[in-house]
């Protein structure tokens, strides 16, 4: 089973809950931005930081999980830490994971997302 086939079944198929990793992950750090009533929550795998001068919207009923690759050659960890400390600025409830990887999901990542899943 790939890893985003695990959050997808075991994560509640709620309406407007956002999972993605990388790509993913980035368009929907942008609408939780944009558009913030979409998502009310999201799972952010290897998310970085996008928009050069992005809003800050109120995500205080918002929650977020970014993780992120200690080791990923495609997003510095601090680009991912300025995106999560922007996120933390606008309100947004933020759990942010570090993971011992590069880009690609890991066994720890899908852990880290079953407890914060389980933390609702």
């Amino acid at each position: 089973m790939s890893g985003l086939n695990f959050i997808h079944q075991y994560s509640p198929g709620e309406a407007g809950n956002s999972r993605g990793y990388s790509n993913g992950a980035n368009i929907a750090a942008v609408m939780m931005l944009l558009r913030p009533e979409v998502f009310p929550a999201a799972i952010l795998f290897r998310a970085m930081e996008v928009l050069a001068n992005p809003p800050a919207p109120d995500l205080n009923d918002h929650r977020i999980l970014i993780s992120v690759g200690r080791y990923d050659p495609i997003i510095p960890l601090e680009n991912a830490q300025r995106l999560s400390a922007f996120f933390q600025k606008c309100g947004a409830r933020l759990t942010f994971e570090i993971q011992e990887a590069s880009h690609r999901l890991t066994t720890a990542d899908l852990q880290v997302a079953g407890r914060w899943l389980a933390e609702r």
